[in-house]
């Protein structure tokens, strides 16, 4: 009694019908077995779709369930997500991307939506299914008061219907809808875009205002203002490039400068522009650095082309300039040929590459030579009219008699004197107005 009996089969030790060692008989351990297989755990029915399919909620949360699970957005993985609680508050940790935070008092649907709108912005690539994913696992531990938002259309008179999707910040979709209504020549302001910011956050959440307009003063150069609907770094490289046009000093690390200041405080989308190189043949290569304007760099290369005898004309200019336009931002076209007629003593022509300075000079110079009068302020006058319509890189010109002489003093408009700097400018600290 008490041990268990045995029975030969084919070599094999069995156990017989009867208990052993305390454990359920054979009946019962097979009745427990079918029984679990009836009724399946709580959590294992929450997850099942179809037999020998695993849901996809099922995956995600194996994944979060873990110490360090990987998380994926688009099925990319973005890194690696760990889940912490504390004071009340829901943590998911994504590596590389910023934390999933639902604080105590707040809608798992709000921290969702804020999270995908920040991540959108900052490059990473995010989806309603992701979403829906992180709101499943997040109401099996916290109560949801609301669902996601689906997506939310506004209609503007004039300009089109915005969309914001459900992973989208509505504040950032109304400045690009407004670049784009100012790229197409369709007015916009500041006004109308709170305005629809405003009815789009009637419908919806949102997490920011409209950025700027902000101002940034640059010392003893200048200050220059970023509208909402510009790119930051666009501005900049205007700046910049009017700067340079202006005679005075700019390098890279001054744009750079000017660049931090703005994408501290709203959100940019781009770095400067990288140095371009075009190589022309035999003529040689056009680099435009990320603070200077291409088409005055395309003209200074014309003018220099020329002086070393080539041949440069306006065509030519053109499909240079387009290079450079097709891959970073240009701010104004190349400089228009003009002529001037002059009483008694002919018609000054101005090409696009040509220095108009070098050219009132020129002309001054071949009148003297026909024994024609042209007087210093007739020269001034001239070169003021051209540098009302166009760019000008010098501001002075040389009365005739001094043209071979090695003197380099200058007749000066008058509106000029103040324009051109003693030194050029260092990389100056910068003073704010936002």
């Amino acid at each position: 009694p008490g041990q268990p009996a045995r029975r030969e089969s084919h070599g094999s030790l069995t156990a017989s019908s009867g208990p052993i060692d305390g454990q359920p008989s054979r009946a019962r351990r097979q009745r427990d077995r079918a029984a679990k297989k009836r009724i399946p755990s709580r959590r294992t029915a929450a997850l099942r779709t179809a037999p020998g399919q695993p849901a996809t909620m099922l995956k995600l949360l194996l994944l979060l369930a873990t110490a360090w699970a990987q998380m994926t957005i688009n099925r990319v993985p973005i890194g690696n997500a760990q889940r912490r609680s504390g004071a009340g508050s829901l943590v998911l940790e994504v590596q590389g991307v910023g934390n999933l935070t639902v604080p105590a008092n707040e809608d798992p649907a709000t921290a969702v939506e804020r999270f995908a709108a920040r991540a959108t912005e900052a490059g990473f690539r995010m989806n309603n299914v992701t979403m829906l994913n992180m709101m499943e696992w997040l109401c099996e531990r916290r109560q949801c008061t609301r669902p996601l938002t689906g997506p939310v259309m506004l209609e503007v008179t004039g300009a089109g219907n915005l969309t914001v999707l459900m992973h989208e910040e509505p504040a950032a979709k109304v400045e690009e809808f407004a670049a784009m209504a100012v790229a197409n020549g369709i007015p916009f302001n500041v006004e109308t875009m709170r305005s629809m910011l405003k009815s789009l956050c009637n419908s919806r959440s949102c997490f920011r205002d409209i950025a700027g307009p902000l101002t940034l003063n640059v010392t003893d150069v200048g200050e220059f203002t970023v509208l909402p609907w510009e790119e930051p770094a666009d501005r900049v490289e205007y700046f910049s490039g009017l700067v340079v046009e202006a005679g005075l000093g700019m390098t890279r690390q001054s744009a750079q400068q000017m660049l931090e200041w703005f994408c501290q405080r709203r959100v940019c989308r781009r770095g400067l522009t990288r140095p371009l190189t075009l190589s022309i043949g035999e003529v040689g290569n056009v680099t435009v650095r990320p603070f200077e304007e291409p088409a005055a760099i395309v003209e200074v290369f014309g003018a220099k082309a020329q002086q070393a005898g080539l041949e440069v004309d306006e065509e030519m200019l053109q499909q240079i300039l387009n290079f450079f336009c097709e891959r970073r931002s240009c701010h104004r076209p190349l400089n228009p040929a003009l002529e001037i007629n002059v009483p008694d003593l002919g018609t000054l022509k101005v090409a696009p590459h040509e220095d108009p300075a070098d050219a009132v000079e020129q002309f001054a110079l071949v009148a003297m030579q026909k024994g024609l009068d042209m007087t210093g302020k007739q020269m001034v006058e001239m070169l003021t009219l051209i540098c009302e319509q166009r760019v000008c890189r010098r501001l002075g010109v040389r009365p005739p008699s001094e043209l071979n002489q090695t003197s380099t003093e200058s007749l000066m408009p008058p509106e000029a004197e103040a324009a051109v700097p003693e030194a050029p400018l260092p990389a100056a600290e910068t003073s704010t107005t936002e």
